[in-house]
Parts: C-alpha cells; sequence; structure tokens
C-alpha cells in the first residue's frame, strides 16, 4: 500500500493481517517465505502441500481479486 502509515500487523477474523508500503517488497518476500518454511517444518512437506490446497478452497480465498499488471 502506498504510503501506509497504519498499524503493521492486525487481527482479523482470527487471522493476522501484515500491511507493508510499496517500497517494502523485499520484506514482504521474506515473511511469506518465512512462513512457508515455518509450515513445512510444522506439518511436513506432504501435508503442507495437501493444506494448502485444501486451503485455496477456502472462503478467504475468495475475499480477494485478481489484479492484472
Amino acid at each position: 500500500m502506498k504510503d501506509y502509515k497504519g498499524s503493521k500487523a492486525i487481527n482479523r477474523d482470527g487471522l493476522i493481517s501484515y500491511f507493508f508500503d510499496y517500497t517494502e517488497l523485499e520484506e514482504v518476500i521474506k515473511e511469506v517465505q518465512k512462513e512457508k518454511a515455518n509450515k513445512i517444518q510444522k506439518y511436513g512437506e506432504q501435508n503442507y502441500l495437501k493444506y494448502m490446497i485444501e486451503s485455496s478452497k477456502d472462503d478467504l480465498y475468495k475475499r480477494f481479486k485478481r489484479v492484472e499488471v
């Protein structure tokens, strides 16, 4: 988010959402990679893949709109 001035993290609907401005792309990538590594460590690689497939069917994914660049 350009020039975002709010909280860096909020808890919404039981999920933690992190916010970055457009100058923090490297930090966004690091956070996504860290989250993935944590889930693989927690669930194992095969269970992580199953988890991601099942999660992709969740209503959470329906809240977002695809943005074409």
